[in-house]
């Protein structure tokens, strides 16, 4: 059986309506490139023709706000079909992704998805707001949806993993573009990927250049650094007793291809990709972090309840 997947939506600046479409469809070359992501177009073309397309999933219909940017895309990732409304969708859909970074967007467009029986997936980050966390909560823990950082599944973290398996570190260190609000869910996935959430507390200090100090129970401390409009940087930086080692990700493919992998295999096995308690610990601390920044005091993760 084949899962027939809907994208939707389209936030400023975020191609993950190509980049997913593209991933398990295939695409066309000219037609992308001339969409203007050439980041995207670059990364795609480096990839050989049998590293693309999921199996038992495919991108069958688009939405987004923008009827000309839907047919856009739909001729680049080769979508069949284009949506005219997410109501229309949702009769042609098995599941839907919500390619979307504002997670103010989430909630409204996810639910009668979900209310309907469809599996969804969310782009980072789910929801900051704590009364549609605590509503959304029982879809994540009935395996009905699904939502994180593709940086979560980046292969340059497998050897991160395997490192924190051998010994707990006791200080990390993750720097990454953008802000704290969309992109410093990039870190908290990954680096959780990795080791047990165990965050105590969360202090975030910096206006442009932002830095956020996550104390945990064993003592340990996580320090992640948002940087505003700079250079593409995704890195993590892992310090131990015994050794230190430093992680940088540039391979979006995998990341993306993993994801969208794992949220199949949500489908089909009827399993969480991710435990529900994983991923609502890290909007907990995504909440926390924007509450001490405007309060100027360290938030104990405690005073977030979902």
């Amino acid at each position: 059986m084949v899962i027939r997947a809907g994208i939707i939506g389209f936030s400023e600046g975020n191609g993950h309506p190509f980049s997913f479409s593209a991933i398990v469809n295939g695409y066309n070359p000219e037609l992308l490139k001339a969409a203007g992501w050439d980041g995207i177009y670059n990364y795609l073309e480096r990839k050989d023709p049998s590293d693309f397309g999921i199996p038992g999933l495919s991108i069958h219909s688009v939405w987004t706000q923008d009827p000309k940017l839907s047919e856009v895309i739909a001729a680049a990732c080769k979508i069949p079909h284009i949506s005219s409304s997410t109501e229309q969708m949702l009769d042609q859909v098995d599941a839907v992704i919500i390619a979307r970074d504002d997670w103010q967007s989430h909630f409204d467009l996810a639910l009668p998805f979900l209310k309907s029986g469809k599996h969804v997936f969310i782009d980072k980050p789910l929801s900051l707001d704590t009364a549609q966390l605590r509503e959304l909560k029982p879809f994540l823990i009935n395996a009905q949806l699904m939502s994180c950082a593709a940086l979560r599944y980046a292969v340059e973290l497998d050897q991160f993993r395997e490192d924190c398996i051998k010994e707990l570190p006791a200080f990390i260190n993750g720097s990454i573009l953008i802000d704290w609000e969309r992109y410093g869910v990039h870190l908290l996935d990954g680096i959780f990927s990795a080791i047990p959430f165990n965050v105590e507390s969360v202090y975030s200090t910096g206006n442009t250049t932002r830095s956020t100090i996550l104390n945990c129970k064993d003592n340990s401390v996580i320090t992640l650094n948002c940087l505003g409009n700079t250079a593409k940087t995704f890195n993590i930086s892992r310090f131990s007793s015994t050794s230190k080692a430093s992680y940088e990700i540039d391979d979006n493919f995998s990341a993306f291809k993993r994801t969208l992998s794992n949220f199949h295999n949500m489908i089909t096995s009827g399993e969480p990709a991710i435990p529900a308690e994983l991923t609502l610990n890290i909007m907990r601390t995504l909440i926390a972090g924007n509450l001490s920044k405007i309060e100027n005091r360290a938030i104990s993760l405690d005073e977030i309840t979902i």
